[in-house]
């Protein structure tokens, strides 16, 4: 009996370590998934990590080709049965003069303020015909006005009374540091945040406002901006 029962529970381990066997039905049913994999992929129930093993599966490699330093990439997949697709696509840059079409946009932006419009309503402008900024999101009053500025258009900031401070010849206001630099106000108030760039307090007629030199700024801008993309193959 000993022996008996002891033959029973190996055979019933060997039998759970086996692949369940399949019935006609449910092999049919994987078929009919297989050969409809956007079904399997849009499913409410297929999670995060079946669609990344979906992927690893079906694509061998992907080829990511960058235009320059510009926002433009083409994506080449090398299916699995050796069919490839290419994509157009838009990345995240850091900068607006890395942009494909900067020129056009200052250009655009120069002509609506000939006409008589001022930065928001420029901004709307921009954004309704589908101007981008470096990061894919619609063009801002702000960026209006540090174009403008630095085109000499607008002022660009010294003459305000709320900015007349006691300063050296080479320090400037974040505003001002915008404008000269071509990069957006928040990115230079994170820099001061992380100590990254040195900068002092000063007060002004109304407010305290940050004096930083201008060569700290740009050493600073140099060292952060990404070195030239170039053709990166990524193999699944």
């Amino acid at each position: 009996m000993q022996a008996e029962t002891q033959l029973t529970a190996e055979h019933a381990r060997f039998l759970a370590r086996q692949p369940a066997r399949l019935t006609a039905a449910d092999r049919a049913a994987i078929e009919r998934l297989a050969a409809d994999v956007p079904t399997i992929w849009r499913a409410a129930s297929t999670t995060a990590a079946e669609r990344k093993e979906i992927v690893r599966l079906m694509l061998d490699r992907v080829v990511i080709a960058v235009e320059g330093e510009t926002e433009n990439m083409e994506v080449e997949c090398h299916w699995a049965g050796g069919r490839r697709t290419r994509h157009r696509l838009r990345r995240a840059v850091r900068r607006m003069t890395q942009l494909a079409g900067h020129d056009e946009l200052l250009a655009r932006t120069t002509a609506l303020f000939t006409e008589g419009l001022r930065p928001p309503a420029i901004a709307r402008t921009l954004a309704a015909e589908g101007w981008l900024m470096p990061h894919g999101r619609p063009v801002t009053e702000g960026s209006v006005r540090a174009w403008l500025q630095r085109r000499g258009l607008l002022p660009d900031g010294r003459r305000r009374p709320t900015l007349v401070v006691e300063r050296a010849p080479d320090e400037f206001t974040v505003a001002e540091l915008s404008v000269r630099l071509g990069v957006p106000e928040g990115t230079i108030y994170r820099w001061l945040y992380k100590g990254l760039v040195p900068a002092r307090r000063a007060q002004a007629v109304s407010q305290n406002l940050w004096l930083v030199r201008l060569d700290d700024a740009l050493a600073h801008d140099q060292q952060r901006r990404p070195r030239k993309p170039t053709k990166v193959e990524h193999a699944t």
